[in-house]
């Protein structure tokens, strides 16, 4: 990948907050949607990869495997014997992602949401949370 295509993708990523951001009536089916482009975008999935699943880890994985032209299984047995921190590059990958997400969107997860994130839809739920008005209890 380039450095033009990593600089196009930055924006097209960027295009999903804003769009989130400079909603004035956000729903849950909207944000779900924006964040998941976003997830796309950042992780250089393709809409297959996002229907294969919701696991982060799991897309983690994908990502990591596109990035570096090797397979899922190969990243995972490699990196399995790499530490005994547990510390490996997708759950670097991960953390960061995550962090990206609240930063670009001010918000700040404990550390008790963050632990009970597993899915792209528990993303969506735990930053709902913090986006929604007062008193809004619909996600649909």
């Amino acid at each position: 990948m380039s450095r033009e295509d990593i600089r196009k993708n930055a924006e097209k990523a960027q295009d999903e907050i804003d769009l989130i951001l400079n909603q004035e009536e956000i729903t849950y089916p909207f944000l779900r949607d924006h964040l998941r482009r976003f997830v796309q975008i950042q992780y250089h999935l393709s809409p297959l990869d996002l229907e294969e699943t919701d696991d982060l880890d799991k897309l983690t994985l994908i990502s990591l495997s596109k990035a570096l032209h090797v397979s899922r299984e190969l990243i995972a047995d490699y990196e399995a014997g790499q530490n005994c921190e547990g510390a490996t590059s997708a759950t670097v990958k991960r953390s960061l992602l995550l962090m990206k997400i609240q930063k670009a969107l001010s918000v700040e997860l404990s550390l008790q949401e963050l632990m009970g994130i597993d899915t792209l839809e528990d993303v969506v739920h735990a930053i709902w949370a913090h986006l929604r008005v007062p008193g809004e209890v619909s996600r649909r």
